[in-house]
């Protein structure tokens, strides 16, 4: 899903059901989470938090705190209570609405709307502390990866990054609850031959699916770590995928093979108008699609089209993706950030999930901001306009400019740190006269 979908989708789930959205516990979801109860989670969480700071031995500024992917301002408040000044970004409007609602704080508290696959709002070493807790799973790989690069050129010097992100899906093999290879053989059908329909409106699809292979299939009745479900991709025309999750259905009794069921699947269209593939296939959750194993999907052609006047209800979709351990280990090293200790939690269901604690140390702010010796040849000066921008990855001497330019924003982040820390003694001065 495109970032642009990812922030349409939580700006939906902000606007039905924020708190359930946040900590997805079936108790209380339809709003049923007491808002006391549900932001003392975050002091919790936070408290542990600086505690295993402290545990580690790391030493950091109590300046400013980032808390990316804030929602309503669950652990951006509770952040409050450790640092001057917090700072909670969020991709969707309807849920830093909430936050400012909820914001017990004042000016030490602020909440910012950011929608870009960058945090470019905010200068380098704006923060000493950037915290970022069950966000980076919603969004694809690539933009997870991106955002941990932010995390870390926004980051002081001396100060500290944590953030989770999950690594893999837990694999069936290691609790013997994996269907053997020759069970993932499907033969799906549905009387709807096509669609067209409204972005974000809801469709009920009546599938018919038959068990094509030689093995059981476990129902409900027979409840597993690793279930069976029909589920649905959403593909654009090109048939690239645009949307990995959205509808599941379960069925309640075995499926023998040979036989055949009539499900009722739920699926929400894109919030783009286009042309798009709707794909039918069954999963065995956390152990893969019988697509990926050989099985034939069922497509079905949809034109989506702008939502007319009269209003219909949208059912908000929430992704899950990972990034390897390895390559968030290799994604943090070329960034600048050093490792401090990378530990797996329980932060994402059914997937194998990694806490990291990241350090920037502070020699790379200051040896950036030393006078260098520049060199320009006459080759360097006949660079075009491209060139001179650069690609990824370029490894020019840069110019007496950039080199001013960068000390220059180092003296203004020391500046505006100093400032955002009077700030708060005046806040606290006033609440104590008060």
């Amino acid at each position: 899903m495109k970032l642009r979908e990812v922030g349409l989708n939580w700006d939906e789930f902000g606007k039905q059901d924020p708190l359930w959205a946040i900590l997805t516990d079936p108790r209380y979801r339809g709003n049923r989470w007491d808002p006391d109860k549900f932001f003392e989670t975050g002091r919790n969480q936070v408290q542990a938090l600086m505690a295993e700071v402290d545990r580690l031995g790391v030493s950091i500024p109590r300046g400013r705190a980032l808390d990316f992917g804030c929602g309503v301002g669950r652990l951006t408040q509770a952040l409050c209570e450790h640092f001057d000044q917090c700072c909670g970004v969020d991709i969707a409007p309807s849920m830093l609405a909430q936050a400012e609602r909820f914001n017990k704080f004042g000016s030490r508290c602020r909440y910012v709307h950011n929608e870009a696959g960058n945090l470019r709002l905010f200068p380098d070493n704006s923060f000493d502390f950037v915290f970022s807790l069950i966000v980076l799973q919603h969004v694809e790989a690539e933009n997870a990866k991106e955002y941990i690069r932010e995390f870390i050129r926004v980051l002081a010097p001396g100060g500290l990054v944590v953030f989770q992100t999950p690594s893999h899906p837990l694999s069936g093999d290691a609790g013997g609850r994996a269907l053997p290879e020759s069970a993932f053989r499907a033969e799906i059908s549905t009387a709807t031959h096509s669609l067209t329909v409204e972005v974000g409106s809801v469709q009920r699809l009546s599938v018919r699916v038959r068990n094509a292979s030689t093995e059981c299939w476990p129902g409900a009745e027979n409840p597993s770590l690793f279930p069976i479900h029909l589920g649905n991709h959403w593909l654009g025309n090109d048939g690239v995928t645009v949307r990995v999750d959205d509808g599941r259905t379960q069925f309640r009794n075995d499926i023998h093979p040979g036989d055949e069921v009539e499900l009722t699947l739920t699926v929400a269209a894109p919030r783009t108008p286009g042309a798009y593939l709707l794909e039918l296939d069954m999963v065995q959750e956390g152990v893969a699609w019988f697509k990926d194993k050989g099985s034939q999907s069922c497509l079905v052609p949809v034109t989506v089209t702008a939502a007319s006047s009269g209003c219909h209800h949208v059912v908000p979709v929430m992704e899950m993706h990972g990034i390897p351990k390895a390559e968030t280990l290799r994604t943090i090293h070329e960034a600048g950030g050093k490792v401090l200790q990378a530990v797996e939690d329980n932060a994402a269901t059914g997937w194998v999930s990694y806490r990291y604690f990241v350090a920037k140390p502070p020699t790379q702010a200051q040896d950036a901001a030393k006078p260098q010796e520049i060199t320009l040849s006459p080759d360097s000066c006949a660079q075009s306009d491209a060139q001179s921008r650069g690609a990824k990855g370029s490894s020019r001497v840069p110019t007496a400019e950039q080199v001013i330019i960068e000390a220059l924003n180092l003296h203004a982040t020391a500046i505006n740190v100093a400032l955002m820390r009077i700030i708060a003694l005046e806040e606290r001065l006033k609440q104590a006269r008060g």
